[in-house]
Protein backbone atom coordinates (compact mmCIF):
# COMPACT_ATOMS: atom_id res chain seq x y z
CA UNK A 1 0.00 0.00 0.00
CA UNK A 2 1.43 3.39 -1.01
CA UNK A 3 1.83 6.20 1.49
CA UNK A 4 -0.46 9.16 0.97
CA UNK A 5 0.29 12.69 2.10
CA UNK A 6 -2.70 14.75 3.26
CA UNK A 7 -3.27 18.49 3.53
CA UNK A 8 -4.18 19.42 7.10
CA UNK A 9 -6.45 22.25 5.92
CA UNK A 10 -8.56 20.63 3.20
CA UNK A 11 -7.91 16.87 3.26
CA UNK A 12 -6.59 16.71 -0.32
CA UNK A 13 -4.07 13.91 -0.80
CA UNK A 14 -1.16 13.02 -3.07
CA UNK A 15 1.42 10.24 -3.35
CA UNK A 16 4.33 12.67 -2.94
CA UNK A 17 4.87 15.60 -0.58
CA UNK A 18 6.07 17.76 -3.48
CA UNK A 19 2.96 16.96 -5.49
CA UNK A 20 0.79 18.02 -2.58
CA UNK A 21 2.59 21.18 -1.47
CA UNK A 22 2.87 22.69 -4.94
CA UNK A 23 -0.93 22.87 -5.23
CA UNK A 24 -3.35 25.66 -4.29
CA UNK A 25 -5.39 25.23 -1.08
CA UNK A 26 -8.31 27.65 -0.59
CA UNK A 27 -8.55 26.85 3.15
CA UNK A 28 -4.87 27.31 4.05
CA UNK A 29 -3.69 30.69 5.42
CA UNK A 30 -0.75 30.52 2.97
CA UNK A 31 -3.00 29.29 0.10
CA UNK A 32 -0.69 26.27 -0.33
CA UNK A 33 -1.38 22.75 0.92
CA UNK A 34 0.34 21.97 4.25
CA UNK A 35 1.26 18.35 5.00
CA UNK A 36 -0.57 16.74 7.90
CA UNK A 37 2.11 15.08 10.03
CA UNK A 38 -0.20 13.06 12.28
CA UNK A 39 -0.31 9.91 10.17
CA UNK A 40 -3.26 7.68 9.39
CA UNK A 41 -5.80 7.25 12.20
CA UNK A 42 -9.21 5.59 12.63
CA UNK A 43 -10.60 8.95 13.84
CA UNK A 44 -9.53 12.58 13.48
CA UNK A 45 -10.29 15.24 16.10
CA UNK A 46 -10.37 19.02 15.60
CA UNK A 47 -7.75 20.72 17.75
CA UNK A 48 -9.99 23.77 18.23
CA UNK A 49 -13.39 22.33 19.18
CA UNK A 50 -13.11 18.54 19.56
CA UNK A 51 -15.31 17.63 16.56
CA UNK A 52 -14.60 14.04 15.46
CA UNK A 53 -14.59 12.52 11.97
CA UNK A 54 -13.43 9.31 10.29
CA UNK A 55 -11.46 11.11 7.52
CA UNK A 56 -9.43 14.31 7.24
CA UNK A 57 -11.46 15.30 4.19
CA UNK A 58 -14.71 15.03 6.13
CA UNK A 59 -13.26 16.83 9.15
CA UNK A 60 -11.94 19.79 7.16
CA UNK A 61 -15.10 20.23 5.11
CA UNK A 62 -17.11 21.53 8.10
CA UNK A 63 -16.96 25.01 9.65
CA UNK A 64 -15.42 25.64 13.05
CA UNK A 65 -14.42 28.50 15.35
CA UNK A 66 -10.75 28.10 14.38
CA UNK A 67 -8.85 31.14 13.02
CA UNK A 68 -9.29 29.92 9.43
CA UNK A 69 -12.98 28.92 9.96
CA UNK A 70 -12.60 25.16 9.34
CA UNK A 71 -11.71 22.20 11.55
CA UNK A 72 -8.02 21.32 11.76
CA UNK A 73 -6.84 17.85 12.89
CA UNK A 74 -4.71 17.39 16.01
Amino acid sequence: MANLFYCKYCGQHNFSPQGLTCGYCPKSPTKKHQIYAGGSKPEYICKFCGFKSRTILSLTSHHCRSPHKYHEPL
